[in-house]
């Protein structure tokens, strides 16, 4: 009987709570979509109509339609211009500067004639004093909470995004900080960053779950801050960022960064981690918990599915599907957050196309047929193999560079080999130390 009651009680809760967040739902919509819903309207049309005017999303025709999937991008960074007008006074005025100003960089960093802006520009200014006079005479709008709260923590991330770049590109032999260099990426090609914005959101959707969010938000910016960090070092020192791969090998990175680590770079990593724990405990204990409500993971929910679908177009369009041969230069074009969840994702071994026992099966008997082993087993001879990554042929670089002369030839007796026995090249994924693959394939 106790059990039974039990279950009834815990089934009464489950059908109060989905009520409760039908209620807070319905509640919610009356409250806030007449306020909402037509900014982000409004939003995202500018964002899909800027796609078509934009070199970096139009110069590659295979792009299109896929290119759709770039319009949530580009509204955040419409909103790192806009989102001040959901709780300001002139929210009509400051939106429309903020489009007018938004629409006009769109137009300069993709070369449109001057004229075009200034007659932009213009348009722009006539409407937001148009706005300006008429709502001097209109009621003060007073921003709800939730809007208030939505832009604190939008700004949040955007300034997440910014540290983690400026930690990633710090000048250690200098020992400056590259403030510029995320500034003018981002001025140059706004979608880069909101790129990243909408990983480390898209990573940390679980802090709007738990009782202590700030807390919580500040120990995961506190790992993509070490993770950048970290990349930092190894690529000063073996010029490769750090991989989701590379957290296997951390008692060898422990090792290695005793003998590159610096008397000043120690303290300045003593004094972080100091000030991170500092941080930690003050939060801990004066922030009040927030209580679990289904709304939130509802919601949780349906931004991480638009951003997942999102992040699956986005990383096949041209702009960010870079053909660098180095994996350093990715990390700086696309940024840190979105080339190292990039990177993760591919790092994921996928079952081949046609992969099956009897695929193997078929392939061994095919082999023994083949290379039937002739004699006694005592004939067949081990096979020494040296596998040498950092040897080359010179001569392709002279067939690089013609600029380039070879006195005479450097590796006379490899070449005799070479063209006295088998030899040939390897196709080698070079990227995200994947070069292993290919040894492994040689080896077996």
């Amino acid at each position: 009987m106790k059990k039974n009651k039990s279950d009834k009680n815990f089934l009464n809760k489950i059908k109060e709570s989905f009520i409760n967040s039908k209620n807070e739902i319905k509640d919610f919509a009356k409250a806030n979509t007449a306020k909402i819903l037509p900014w982000v309207s409004v939003i995202f049309l500018f964002s899909a109509l800027s796609l078509f005017f934009t070199d970096w999303t139009t110069t590659d025709t295979n792009d299109f339609p896929a290119v759709v999937y770039n319009t949530l991008p580009r509204a955040l960074s419409f909103l790192i211009l806009a989102a001040p007008s959901f709780v300001c006074r002139y929210r009509k005025t400051y939106f429309s500067g903020a489009a007018t100003v938004w629409s006009a960089w769109m137009l300069i960093i993709s070369g449109v004639h001057p004229f075009r802006i200034l007659l932009l520009g213009i348009a722009g200014i006539a409407i937001t004093a148009f706005l300006f006079y008429k709502e001097r005479k209109e009621e003060k709008n007073v921003p709800s909470g939730f809007l208030i709260s939505a832009v604190k923590w939008f700004y949040a991330y955007t300034a997440l995004a910014f540290c983690i770049e400026l930690v990633h590109r710090i000048d250690f032999d200098l020992f400056l900080f590259n403030i510029h260099k995320p500034f003018v990426s981002f001025l140059r090609n706004p979608d880069y960053i909101s790129n990243n914005i909408l990983i480390l959101i898209a990573c940390s959707l679980f802090v709007f779950l738990v009782p202590k969010r700030k807390l919580t938000f500040s120990i995961v910016s506190a790992i993509w801050i070490i993770l950048a960090f970290v990349s930092n070092i190894k690529y000063s020192n073996v010029y490769e960022p750090v991989l989701l791969l590379d957290m296997f090998e951390i008692p060898e990175a422990i090792a290695a960064a005793k003998k590159y680590i610096s008397l000043v770079m120690f303290i300045f990593i003593i004094i972080a981690l100091a000030a991170l724990i500092a941080l930690t405990v003050f939060l801990a204990k004066k922030e009040k918990k927030h209580p679990f409500r289904l709304t939130n993971l509802i919601t949780v929910a349906a931004v991480l599915a638009i951003i997942l679908c999102s992040f699956s177009g986005i990383r096949h369009l041209s702009y960010t599907n870079l053909e660098n041969k180095y994996v350093r230069a990715t990390y700086f074009t696309n940024g840190f957050a979105y080339s190292f969840f990039n990177y993760a994702i591919n790092s994921v071994v996928v079952e081949p196309d046609g992969y099956s026992t009897d695929t193997v099966d078929d392939i061994t008997k095919n082999v023994e047929t083949v290379y039937e082993t002739k004699g006694d087993s005592s004939d067949v001879q081990n096979i020494i193999v040296i596998q040498l990554e950092s040897f080359c042929d010179p001569y392709l670089f002279s067939a690089a560079y013609p600029d380039m002369e070879i006195d005479r030839d450097p590796m006379p007796f490899m070449r005799s080999l070479m063209e006295e026995y088998s030899s040939g090249t390897v196709n080698v994924p070079v990227f995200g130390g994947q070069t292993v693959k290919s040894e492994f394939e040689f080896l077996t």
